[in-house]
């Protein structure tokens, strides 16, 4: 099985999420500041290779200690989901990537090389056509794959962490 390390991984601790006290006397967390986190992260992460958009996260969250709440990013157009957890009372929270977030060039690349190194050298290697695509750990997709002699084939994938660590699991002609 051959890999492919496709992007980075936005993990973080970003302090003091505290927001205004709501009608109820909970405290609500400042998701705008949340909000502008993952967005500052993203541009770092993946900004150099595709654009980032908008991050959206829910209208309310009430700080409480071990609660877990989702926000979505755009990347390339596509939803990574990323995750926010409550590490404390005062709105302290770790933000980490749930998904990977996959650059469709590098692995038709990746296809192409490996299948040029076995002797089956490819005219195209097509895994759609979007910029990117967001995929959770363990997820398989596949590829289609012209190979030089004429003939066609798949190429089997499998993601193997949020960092965009791809596994190549199989390279078949049909």
């Amino acid at each position: 099985m051959s890999r492919l390390r496709s992007g980075l991984v936005l993990v973080c601790g970003l302090a003091l999420l505290a927001g205004a006290c709501s009608s109820s006397g909970n405290k609500e967390l400042d998701l705008g500041k949340a909000e502008r986190e993952i967005r500052k992260l993203s541009e770092t992460a993946y900004g150099a290779e595709a654009p980032v958009g908008g991050v959206k996260c829910p209208k309310q969250v009430t700080e409480k200690k071990g609660a877990e709440f989702t926000c979505t990013v755009q990347i390339g157009g596509q939803p990574l989901l990323i995750a926010l957890h409550q590490k404390d009372n005062r709105g302290n929270v770790r933000i980490d990537q749930v998904q990977a977030v996959i650059f469709t060039k590098k692995v038709e690349a990746f296809v192409a090389t490996y299948a040029a190194q076995n002797g089956a050298p490819t005219t195209s290697v097509s895994c759609g056509d979007k910029l990117v695509s967001t995929r959770s750990p363990g997820e398989r997709f596949s590829c289609t794959v012209d190979f030089a002699d004429g003939t066609h084939g798949v190429a089997q994938l499998q993601v193997k962490d949020t960092n965009g660590k791809v596994g190549l699991q199989n390279l078949q002609r049909a």
